[in-house]
């Protein structure tokens, strides 16, 4: 599937890197019987190139095990390989910079809502200690006296 994009833009670059010396040339090689056996040979050389990874591509690139005119077309699918690795893990990277983006968000919420449940908790037992002090006061005013007295 990656090599979909890089096959039409390898066979752009071996039509204008100079393989074919005028437009009139190009124009019989395209619609030549040949033409379409370079697209099988371009197929192929898709298909091996696939199933190799990256750094056995750059072994044969170092080893020279292609010859100059498919040379540039490995290249520039390694290149292309390299740059949608790169482009995913960059992907990858914005969605866990959304991901902590979103936590954190969620960790001040709930800090908020925890303070101010500590607010109504520290009213709510200053109300009960204000309504206990009220009672004691009115039930010693109107004779309750307490056992300890």
């Amino acid at each position: 599937m990656a090599a979909r994009g890089v096959r039409a833009a390898s066979l752009a670059l071996l039509t204008t890197s100079g393989a074919w010396q005028n437009g009139d040339e190009r124009t019989h090689r395209e619609t030549s019987p040949s033409a379409m056996t370079e697209n099988k040979e371009h197929d192929k050389l898709f298909a091996d190139l696939d199933a190799l990874t990256e750094q056995q591509i750059e072994v044969g690139l170092a080893a020279d095990v292609w010859n100059e005119r498919v040379r540039p077309l490995v290249q520039h699918y390694l290149y292309d390989l390299k740059l949608k690795r790169v482009e995913a893990a960059a992907d990858r990277l914005t969605e866990m910079e959304k991901a902590v983006r979103l936590a954190v968000g969620e960790a001040i919420k709930a800090k908020t809502r925890a303070n101010e449940a500590l607010i109504i908790g520290v009213g709510a037992m200053l109300a009960a200690m204000a309504g206990a002090l009220i009672a004691f006061l009115a039930l010693r005013k109107y004779g309750f006296q307490p056992p300890w007295r």
